[in-house]
């Protein structure tokens, strides 16, 4: 018998042509030939099952706008670039491509969306940082204001006299414990908060001096509070807080008021 496919002579009784696998026919009818299932080595297809790593790739590309995506968008790539690579290889088996390519780019945008997000934070924490600063600045200098009444209305009780020391005012129940802290300096009991030099003051004095102030180191934008004998109070620069020294200095030289060092 020949071969109908390539023309090879077989046996009588073979099933297969013996050159090129061809299924043969004992009976001269094509229709009656042997199909290929009936074959020694045939075996049924299996259904290819989906890339568990182009499923974990598309899952970590997305947690990547969750969360962190400088830390699972690598990982996510990296997954679906490896189950391309085995889906190509075994396409009979696997099966996924469109995942592991949706995994691949969806954690390279969580990627570069993660850098864009740091990048703006680090362009606005400064700003934000220095608004939070000013706004306890404010807070601050109401609070001087508050430590100028209290003075005021020891000096009434007390025959024009300025209080020792600004724990008197909360000792005379003139003022809280809470306006003696630095709203800057909540979480540093320990450090200078505020510095009195109303200290052997009595009477009328110059509006222009010196009672309370803040050290430079409360804030953190170069600036600090001032609160003069008017009660009034001036949020100063380190320049111009230098020249208020000075000018206070003067005054009490002129005065012959005690001259009190600035801390």
């Amino acid at each position: 018998m020949h071969c109908p496919a390539c023309g090879t002579p077989n046996a009588e009784s073979a099933n297969y042509c013996s050159n090129c696998q061809t299924p043969l026919s004992a009976q001269s009818d094509p229709a009656e030939a042997i199909t290929p299932s009936d074959a020694p080595d045939a075996t049924p297809t299996a259904t290819p099952r989906t890339s568990g790593l182009a499923i974990a790739s598309l899952i970590l590309g997305i947690l990547g706008f969750f969360c962190v995506g400088l830390v699972t968008g690598p990982i996510g790539i990296i997954l679906g670039l490896v189950a391309l690579h085995k889906i190509r290889a075994r396409p009979h088996l696997l099966k996924g491509k469109g995942l592991a390519t949706a995994g691949a780019i969806t954690s390279s945008i969580s990627i570069l969306v993660s850098l864009l997000l740091l990048l703006l934070i680090a362009i606005l924490m400064p700003a934000l940082s220095r608004a939070r600063g000013l706004a306890q600045s404010v807070a601050c200098a109401a609070q001087l204001q508050g430590l100028g009444t209290a003075v005021t209305m020891y000096q009434l009780d007390n025959n024009d006299q300025f209080p020792p020391d600004l724990q008197a005012l909360v000792d005379a129940e003139y003022a809280s414990e809470n306006i003696l802290i630095c709203p800057a300096l909540h979480n540093s009991p320990d450090q200078v908060h505020y510095i009195y030099r109303g200290a052997g003051l009595t009477g009328d004095i110059p509006g222009q001096l010196i009672i309370i102030y803040e050290p430079a180191t409360n804030h953190t934008h170069g600036e600090q509070n001032v609160l003069f004998a008017d009660s009034s109070v001036q949020r100063v620069t380190d320049d111009k807080f230098s020249v208020l020294m000075q000018q206070d200095l003067e005054l009490r030289r002129e005065q012959g008021l005690p001259e009190l060092p600035f801390e």
